[in-house]
């Protein structure tokens, strides 16, 4: 136990030590800059924000660089499939009839299975749209 506290007290020294030298030459450069006029002040920290500010939007557009090259990562566990001879497509009328129907029934379906939840008859239910989401 004692040995932690030595160690503990001597890495609490030496930062106490480094914070009177922080302090120390803050004060150094506080009484430099005090010789200097008010517009050399203002010039200095003109130039300080602007260079601050140029970093900055410099490392965005880096970034925004190195993201737009994302695009030419390849997906893993997509393996490019080679390109087939196109297949011409079935009539598309056939296939709005059958869904016309299917919906009659769908909506059929449905409204019983809403009476029969609500324990209802079936006749006071009007179905007024029905939206397919594809996915």
């Amino acid at each position: 136990m004692k040995q932690i506290l030595k160690k503990f007290s001597g890495a609490l020294l030496l930062s106490l030590s480094a914070i009177a030298v922080l302090l120390c030459s803050a004060t150094a450069v506080f009484a430099e800059e005090e010789s200097k006029s008010l517009g050399a002040i203002m010039q200095e920290a003109g130039l300080n924000t602007l260079m601050g500010l140029g970093i900055v939007f410099l490392v965005l557009i880096f970034l925004s660089f190195i993201i737009s090259l994302f695009r030419l990562i390849p997906k893993p566990g997509k393996p490019e499939a080679p390109k087939a001879a196109p297949v011409s497509a079935p009539a598309p009328a056939a296939v709005e009839e059958e869904e016309e129907t299917d919906d009659l029934e769908l909506v059929a379906v449905i409204t019983a299975a809403i009476a029969a939840s609500e324990g209802k008859s079936p006749e006071g239910y009007v179905v007024r749209s029905i939206r397919r989401r594809y996915r």
